[in-house]
């Protein structure tokens, strides 16, 4: 899974987080990307096209704003959608220290063709 999301583009900042609840432990990866489109919609087009032929599937495709996707051969998910000053309180919620990598990349990139990928396997027990 991480692997498909690293050649989407160039990694500028990530983050990881483990919940354990119950006796399941959710491990999430959050990735901000240059995918190197010219700004947010066709950065989630192309991410799109290039997870479709790794065996992502769109569940939720809510563009220009965000995508879910599920692998059909990993059991994994993802949500993506572009990055922009409002990252840190997106849905995905950027911890500051994320959002202050991706910024500081912005200032010598364009922000637009950013995208946040949250990565999520399945719950293991």
């Amino acid at each position: 899974m991480i692997d498909d999301i690293r050649s989407l583009g160039t990694i500028v900042a990530e983050e990881s987080s483990e919940i354990t609840w119950d006796g399941l432990t959710t491990i999430t990866n959050v990735f901000v990307v240059d995918v190197n489109g010219s700004a947010a919609t066709p950065s989630l087009n192309r991410a799109m096209d290039l997870l479709e032929e790794y065996g992502w599937e769109s569940t939720h495709d809510r563009r220009p704003t965000s995508v879910a996707m599920l692998s059909s051969r990993l059991d994994a998910s993802i949500y993506m959608e572009g990055f922009d000053d409002d990252a840190v309180s997106s849905p995905i919620g950027l911890a500051a220290k994320t959002a202050d990598l991706a910024k500081k990349a912005q200032a010598k990139n364009s922000a637009e063709r950013f995208l946040v990928i949250e990565a999520s396997p399945y719950d293991v027990e």
